[in-house]
This record gives C-alpha cells, sequence and structure tokens, in this order.
C-alpha cells in the first residue's frame, strides 16, 4: 500500500478536482447554463472515469437547472478538469 493512500485512509483525504458540466441537445446545441461544480475521489485516477464523475456530478448539480423538457436525448460534456488538491 502506498504511503499516500495510508495517510488519505487514517485522515479522510481526498483528492478534488473543479469541473464544468454542459448539457447539450441531440443536435449538439448547449441547453442551460454552463454548471461548475467540485468533485472529491479517493483515488487520483478515478477522474480518468468520466462516467463515474458525471453519476456523481449531474444529479445534484446539473439536473436542478435544466428544464424538465430538455433532460432526455442529449449529452453531458465535461470540459476543463482543474486539479485543486488532495486536502
Amino acid at each position: 500500500m502506498k504511503l499516500r493512500t495510508l495517510i488519505g485512509a487514517l485522515t479522510g483525504r481526498r483528492y478534488h478536482w473543479r469541473v464544468q458540466l454542459t448539457y447539450r441537445d441531440k443536435l449538439h446545441r448547449q441547453v442551460g447554463p454552463t454548471v461548475t461544480c467540485t468533485v472529491s475521489m479517493h483515488h487520483p485516477s478515478s477522474i480518468d472515469n468520466h462516467r463515474m464523475v458525471k453519476r456523481m456530478a449531474v444529479p445534484r448539480v446539473l439536473l436542478p437547472v435544466l428544464p424538465p423538457v430538455c433532460r432526455c436525448n442529449g449529452t453531458v460534456d465535461m470540459e476543463p478538469l482543474v486539479h485543486l488538491g488532495w486536502f
């Protein structure tokens, strides 16, 4: 076990990223605002799993600002990922 993993398990430290989410309809037009949120994970390589990041962030951040009519037949784009730190 790596030292960083052990320290993270003992202290509860997590890796934090700032992510921008944009919802686009099937014609690839932006619908609604671009939303910025912070995502935290235990392991740094988890940020490469875009499906898991979207599953964590979309329901709590993006869905409340989208009109109900626009919530199907579209895609969610994750734009720049900014590493904020390990705290």
